[in-house]
C-alpha cells in the first residue's frame, strides 16, 4: 500500500514509501523505458556491493509494473540523509557527526588499502576525454550556444592533454565493488549508528576509487547536496569549518596515495560540475553557480 511519495530526483525516477504487513519498505519506480535500464542497472549495483563497513539497502524483490517500467523494492532504512544531519546540528547529534564523518573516510580509506599492480591499471585519460566530449554536446543540447561555456570546454580540453603524463599516473588507484558512483550527502543515510550509501550509479571513472573521491569533494566543495536539500544559505559558521575539516583531511587521504593529485584535481572537480550542469538547465541559480564554480577551478590551471 502506497504511503507518499518521497522524492523525484534527476533520473525522474518515482521514490514511494510503502506498507505491506505492518512494515515499512520504498519502491523505486521507472516511468520510462530509459529509465527502466537506468534502474535495472542500479539493482545490479546494489546486488554486488561488496563493502565490510557501509551497506546498501537491502532488495526485498525486483519487476516490472502493468506498464512495463522496473522497480525496485528494498528495505526501508529510517534516518536522516548525511546532508541533513550535519546541517542542522544540535547537542545530541553534534558529538557524533566526527565519528560518521570518520566512519566514511574509514570505508574510504579501505578502499585504498587494494592494490593495483604496475601495468594493470586502467588509463583515466580516455573516459576522462570521452566524458568531457559527451558533455560538451550535452550541453550545447540543454542550455543553446554559450561562448563562457564553450570557452570552458576548449580550455578543459587543452589543458587535460596537457596533463596526460600525469593523469595516467592515477591509473594505478585500484577497481574494486565498493564505488557508489554518485557519493554525495544526499544519497547517505545516517541512523542511529549507522550510514548507509542508497542509490549507487556507474561513474565514467568506472570502478576506480578516484571515482567518489572526486564526486564526494566536489559535493562538499561546491555544497551540491546542500542546495539541492535547501540548506545552504542557512549553513552555520560551525557547520562550514566542520565541512572544510573534512576536506582536508579527505584530500590528505588521497594526496598521500596519488603524488599527481593535487596537479590534476581541478579538472575533475570542473568535470563533476559539468555533469550536473547538463541537467540544471531549469535552474538559473543553481547553473550560475555552477559555471562560476567551474570558472575558478579553470582559472586556477597552471597554464
Amino acid at each position: 500500500m502506497l504511503i507518499k511519495l518521497l522524492s523525484n530526483g534527476l533520473s525522474g525516477a518515482n521514490v514511494e514509501l510503502r506498507r505491506s504487513n505492518n512494515s515499512f519498505y520504498i519502491r523505486k519506480k521507472a516511468n520510462t523505458s530509459s529509465q527502466s535500464r537506468l534502474l535495472m542497472r542500479q539493482a545490479e549495483l546494489m546486488q554486488c556491493w561488496d563493502s565490510e563497513l557501509i551497506s546498501i539497502p537491502q532488495i526485498i524483490q525486483t519487476g516490472k509494473d502493468d506498464c512495463g517500467n522496473f522497480f525496485i523494492d528494498m528495505y526501508y532504512i529510517e534516518g536522516d540523509s548525511f546532508c541533513h544531519y550535519i546541517a542542522h546540528p544540535n547537542i545530541l547529534n553534534s558529538q557524533y557527526q566526527w565519528s560518521f564523518a570518520e566512519m566514511l573516510l574509514v570505508h574510504m580509506r579501505k578502499n585504498l588499502s587494494f592494490k593495483c599492480e604496475k601495468g594493470n591499471g586502467i588509463s583515466l585519460y580516455s573516459p576522462l576525454v570521452e566524458k568531457l566530449d559527451s558533455l560538451s554536446k550535452n550541453l550545447l543540447r540543454h542550455h543553446g550556444q554559450n561562448i563562457i561555456i564553450e570557452d570552458i570546454l576548449i580550455t578543459l580540453g587543452d589543458y587535460i592533454l596537457s596533463k596526460r603524463s600525469l593523469i595516467d599516473e592515477l591509473s594505478l588507484a585500484p577497481k574494486i565493488n565498493a564505488i557508489h558512483g554518485d557519493l554525495t550527502l544526499s544519497n547517505i543515510i545516517v541512523t542511529r549508528d549507522q550510514l548507509f550509501f542508497i542509490d549507487p550509479i556507474d561513474h565514467y571513472l568506472g570502478k576506480c576509487v578516484l571515482a567518489d573521491y572526486f564526486k564526494l569533494l566536489f559535493d562538499l566543495d561546491f555544497k551540491l547536496s546542500f542546495r539541492v536539500e535547501g540548506h545552504y544559505q542557512l549553513l552555520e559558521g560551525s557547520v562550514l569549518i566542520n565541512i572544510a575539516r573534512f576536506i582536508t583531511t579527505l584530500t590528505e587521504l588521497y594526496s598521500q596515495q596519488f603524488r599527481a593529485l593535487s596537479s590534476v584535481q581541478n579538472i575533475f572537480l570542473a568535470i563533476e560540475a559539468l555533469r550536473v550542469l547538463q541537467y540544471s538547465y531549469h535552474d538559473n541559480d543553481l547553473s550560475s553557480s555552477l559555471l562560476h564554480y567551474v570558472q575558478l577551478k579553470v582559472n586556477d590551471f597552471d597554464i
